[in-house]
């Protein structure tokens, strides 16, 4: 059985479509730390990309691919993780798994996803997490997935987050438990933005119809409260 994801939307992110399987990895690049705003020069990124600097060089494949250019935006994530990054190995793993910037390989997708799950990275767990879901290069796995979006999940990975929720509405490598389905949706709506947020608060809020009310407050604090590392209720 394939596991059912649903596409989601965030910050500092590109995202390729809607809900099908090849449409639910996001790019991810670091937010500038400069705490004043200003945004560096394509340029003075390059510079600070080329002399070692792996968020800049993730900033850049960013911006490229926003721009449309896959081809550079993969030429700086590689640069990122030949140099040991997880997020450049995580984004050259969605890249393989996608086809975007290089031909489609889930054997390549599945060498830089695992080099970033050594490295405890949430994005490669998530995404290693998706090619056992969906059988992409690897054999369908659903007990193999849920433990992997657990890890991404439990790191505050919004995309795990969603998945994870979803592994626990359906019962897919994990017992069916709707108040951990909420839970974990719930989470993953708060850390969204644009439409995939109404998808994810839809899911969530048509389980919290399913919910006593007494069961759904203390869900809810729970979630609020919530921060990463901590288990969630049983």
């Amino acid at each position: 059985m394939r596991i059912r994801i649903i596409a989601v939307l965030a910050p500092i992110m590109l995202v390729l479509g809607c809900t099908t399987p090849r449409e639910t990895i996001a790019i991810v690049a670091p937010q500038p730390a400069n705490g004043a705003g200003a945004q560096p020069s394509l340029a003075a990124l390059s510079s600070q990309a080329q002399n070692g600097d792996d968020a800049a060089a993730m900033r850049l494949a960013d911006v490229y691919y926003r721009a449309g250019r896959a081809v550079d935006a993969v030429k700086w994530m590689k640069l990122a993780a030949e140099r040991g990054s997880a997020a450049g190995q995580a984004g050259m793993g969605r890249a393989y798994t996608l086809g975007i910037g290089v031909p489609q390989d889930y054997s390549l997708a599945l060498k830089y996803n695992q080099l970033a799950v050594d490295q405890n990275g949430a994005a490669g767990l998530n995404n290693l997490a998706f090619q056992y879901s969906h059988g992409f290069g690897v054999p369908v796995d659903p007990d193999k997935a849920s433990k992997l979006f657990r890890r991404s999940a439990m790191q505050g990975d919004v995309f795990a987050q969603s998945a994870l929720g979803n592994l626990y509405a359906e019962g897919t490598g994990v017992p069916k438990n709707s108040h951990l389905a909420y839970f974990w949706n719930s989470l993953a709506a708060t850390g969204l933005t644009s439409t995939s947020l109404e998808v994810v608060a839809k899911r969530r809020d048509a389980i919290a119809a399913t919910l006593p009310p007494g069961v759904l407050a203390s869900l809810q604090t729970a979630a609020t409260n919530w921060t990463p590392g901590t288990e969630p209720p049983q």
